[in-house]
C-alpha cells in the first residue's frame, strides 16, 4: 500500500464472477484497495445482479444452445458454439 505522499497506481483487486462477467473492481486509493482486498478475502462482499432488457422478457421460456468451455488466460469461459454439447435451460 502507498504511504502518505506516495503515488498510488490503481490496479484490480478482484474480478467479479470470473468465469462469466469478468467485471473488474479497481479502487482509486490505496486505502480503498486494502479495504476491498480484505472484504473479498473474507467473503464479506454482497453481490446484486441487475438485468436491463429492451421490452418485456417472457415470463417463461427456454434457452436451447450448444455450449462448450473455452480456455483463455488463467481460466475458462463457457460459450455458445456449434461444436458444443447440447444444453437446454428452462426459466420461469
Amino acid at each position: 500500500a502507498a504511504h502518505q505522499g506516495e503515488r498510488y497506481a490503481p490496479e484490480s483487486v478482484s474480478r467479479l464472477d470470473h468465469p462469466t462477467s469478468g467485471v473488474l473492481v479497481v479502487p482509486l486509493t490505496a486505502a480503498a484497495a486494502a479495504s476491498l482486498t480484505l472484504q473479498f478475502k473474507s467473503r464479506a462482499v454482497a453481490k446484486l445482479y441487475l438485468c436491463l432488457c429492451l421490452g418485456l422478457p417472457p415470463l417463461q421460456g427456454a434457452f436451447d444452445a450448444r455450449l462448450r468451455t473455452v480456455q483463455h488466460g488463467r481460466g475458462s469461459r463457457t460459450t455458445a458454439h456449434p461444436s458444443g454439447k447440447e444444453a437446454l435451460t428452462a426459466f420461469k
